[in-house]
């Protein structure tokens, strides 16, 4: 699998943020659920701003995450140059 470079961002890794948001928000609105025994519950503006809220951290984090690491999985390391 292509990764993106130190500093740079492509589709995939906006795509790949995406998916991990509905999937935290999908699990924190079942965990909600669970909690109350009722599904009205996703209706209380407080109880789905918490949802939305989790959600765009996990995007966040993610995208910052590879922002900030380069194609070989380092943390804040510029990208090694090879020789030819």
């Amino acid at each position: 699998m292509r990764k993106s470079e130190f500093g740079k961002l492509d589709i995939y890794d906006i795509l790949k943020g995406a998916f991990f948001t509905a999937v935290s928000s999908i699990l924190t609105a079942v965990i909600l659920i669970l909690e109350s025994a009722d599904i009205s519950v996703l209706f209380d503006i407080a109880k789905l701003k918490y949802v939305l809220i989790i959600g765009l951290t996990t995007f966040t984090t993610y995208v910052l995450k590879r922002i900030l690491t380069n194609s070989n999985n380092k943390f804040l390391k510029n990208e090694t140059k090879t020789r030819c």
